[in-house]
């Protein structure tokens, strides 16, 4: 299941209700205190490992109102299994909201005592698009003999099967749909009893793993930045066996409770009342604590007992293993990295190849990541389609604002852009996979030319991701003024319009005719990657599908679906294992890095390339 909204309200800053939306990647961007970091914290509430604690209520809050963390997924499982001879989903059980997402809520009642709010009953439920009225919108909550009850007094039990709830379920509906009395509404579904509290659990089986790493550095034995992505390694091994380990858990029980029962039998002969009081119970293992992992240096000194620099790229490190990891396979189940202000106690160089590693990690099939900084820095090396500012408003409440051209503009005049203080030129290309395939075809060249500068090491050159959709913005505003740089912008030229302009030839003659410096080029051929080779695409995708990928494409065709086309499955389609994210992925940074110098200057003869990245040069050195 994938995260695409969260619904806040009387939790610390959050007074009043607000959505957030999320992406595969998110970066809430923010002075200190606006409210960053209880966006984490909140998911890590209900998705995670945290606990909700009195002093998480908005000291604003009344007596008798709830605290509420509301979370909306996409890409649901498709099916759920309630027992042995039950299996269902979650749109069959009119447990998705309109438009087919699952939102769950979990609420808390606050009281206020002498000693301020603290919280009390808690509530989850399913806000969905559900059946109303007497006998059809608490049928999750009804008992089997209840529902058995309904189904004889609708005559309906030849079309069900009356030892299955769920298809006691389905009947009543169908039979209130095929008599119009069937009315649909926005419903809050207790999923705390009967059935409810089965669907829940395989809800819960199925959300995403959430890890959260905090920027905070406990000085313990269990450091966080160390044990932290240690523990994600344990909870992924576990996860991955999960039907084992179940299998193993439930042998167990049945065995443990077997014996249990003999005893009680016994001793029912001599003590009647106190074996009839006695009950067994059966404590589900927690398995992850059983596991400890540590990193232990050549020297005998723990990993936690090093600088907070080390244990941070110690950090960092597992997210790179984990993005070249997902590349290679296809997991089921999702997983959200959270990342407090990954800048903390890093060298400006580290803070690039730090950015670079979650931007990847989140390119990955079924993985997002969620970052906080107040630095925008780092946040200016991100899609800014990614970014959500946060800000305190008049009434003290936090506010999260999403993408659009004004909340760009506070960004970069509140915040600044570039925090490494020996740039002296912005390359202003669309996305991360752009600049990954650019950086990579620079190094190749260099083994030939030996005086042009690395676009990616040169701490003269900052890269800033405009974002496809918002890139006219960008340059028509000129938000990057107040830097000071000169900027070099690369744009893809796509397909013509039906006017027969190009998408961004408006966007380039705007920067050109800036007079300061400032310069723009748009790509001769349709996008950046129609300057791979195909023997580089060969080479690096057949030991990963299997077999050749022999491709030929000309400078107008869409080369991901060229490429795309020749790697379907036994079915005949587009393999699972390079989905189209990914597969742009693969071609920009493994492909790309593969090509040798002989392909490159095949592929560039025209030196397009070659002449960007002197031109760069030029205005580094000049």
């Amino acid at each position: 299941m994938r995260l695409v909204e969260l619904t806040l309200e009387n939790f610390r800053g959050y007074r009043d209700r607000i959505v957030i939306l999320f992406d595969d990647l998110t970066a809430f961007i923010g002075k200190n205190d606006a409210g960053k970091s209880t966006v984490l914290d909140a998911l890590n509430i209900v998705l995670g490992e945290g606990k909700l604690e009195n002093a998480d209520i908005c000291v604003h809050a009344d007596n008798g109102e709830s605290l509420l963390i509301e979370c909306a997924f996409e890409d649901l499982p498709e099916t759920l299994t309630l027992d042995a001879t039950s299996t269902t989903t979650l749109a069959d059980e009119y447990l998705v909201d309109r438009e087919g997402r699952l939102r769950l809520s979990w609420t808390w009642l606050i009281k206020r005592d002498t000693n301020g709010p603290v919280f009390g009953k808690s509530l989850i439920q399913a806000i969905a698009w559900a059946p109303q009225g007497s006998g059809l919108g608490d049928l999750h909550e009804k008992k089997n003999t209840d529902l058995k009850r309904l189904v004889r007094e609708a005559g309906i039990e030849e079309s069900c099967d009356l030892n299955n709830n769920a298809s006691m379920r389905q009947a009543l509906w169908a039979k209130a749909r095929d008599d119009g009395r069937l009315s649909l509404a926005e419903t809050a579904i207790d999923l705390a009893k009967e059935d409810g509290k089965t669907i829940l659990k395989q809800i819960q089986d199925n959300l995403p793993l959430y890890v959260l790493f905090r920027a905070d550095r406990p000085s313990t034995d269990q450091d966080a930045e160390v044990q932290d992505p240690m523990k994600v390694a344990v909870r992924e091994a576990l996860d991955d066996l999960h039907d084992e380990i179940t299998a193993i858990k439930d042998r167990v029980r049945e065995k443990s409770i077997a014996v249990a029962n003999r005893t009680l039998a016994k001793l029912h002969n001599f003590a009647p009342a106190l074996a009839n009081s006695l009950t067994p119970l059966f404590a589900e293992p927690k398995f992850d604590s059983a596991f400890k992992l540590t990193l232990l240096g050549d020297d005998g000194i723990p990993v936690n007992k090093r600088g907070s620099g080390v244990r941070r790229l110690v950090l960092f490190s597992f997210f790179q293993a984990e993005a070249e990891r997902r590349q290679g396979i296809s997991s089921d189940r999702n997983m959200i990295y959270a990342v407090e202000e990954p800048e903390t106690a890093q060298h400006p160089n580290f803070q690039r190849v730090v950015v670079d590693s979650l931007r990847t990690l989140s390119e990955q099939d079924r993985c997002q990541v969620i970052l906080t900084t107040h630095v925008l820095g780092l946040g200016g090396r991100l899609p800014v389609e990614s970014l959500r500012l946060v800000e305190r408003s008049h009434t003290a409440s936090a506010l999260v604002s999403a993408a659009t051209d004004a909340v760009y503009r506070r960004i970069v005049e509140t915040l600044g852009v570039v925090p490494d203080h020996r740039a002296r030129v912005l390359l202003c290309v669309e996305g991360p996979n752009d600049l990954a395939c650019l950086r990579s075809l620079c190094k190749i060249y260099r083994n030939r030319y030996k005086d042009l500068v690395c676009i990616e090491t040169d701490p003269r050159i900052a890269s800033v991701l405009l974002g496809g959709g918002t890139l006219e913005n960008w340059t028509a505003e000129h938000l990057l003024r107040n830097t000071g740089l000169c900027e070099f912008h690369i744009y893809d030229r796509d397909t013509p319009k039906p006017d027969g302009r190009f998408k961004y030839a408006a966007a380039v003659e705007t920067v050109k005719q800036r007079g300061n410096g400032d310069t723009a080029r748009l790509t001769r051929r349709r996008e950046i990657e129609n300057y791979l080779h195909p023997a580089a695409i060969d080479r690096t995708l057949a030991p990963v599908v299997g077999h050749a990928v022999k491709v030929e494409f000309a400078h107008e065709d869409d080369v991901e679906a060229v490429v795309a086309a020749a790697i379907p499955d036994h079915q005949g389609n587009p393999r699972k294992k390079l989905r189209r994210r990914e597969l742009k992925s693969w071609l920009n940074r493994e492909v790309a890095s593969a090509m040798t110098l002989e392909e490159l200057i095949e592929v560039d003869q025209e030196e397009e390339l070659l002449g960007w990245f002197r031109d760069i040069t030029e205005l580094v050195c000049r």
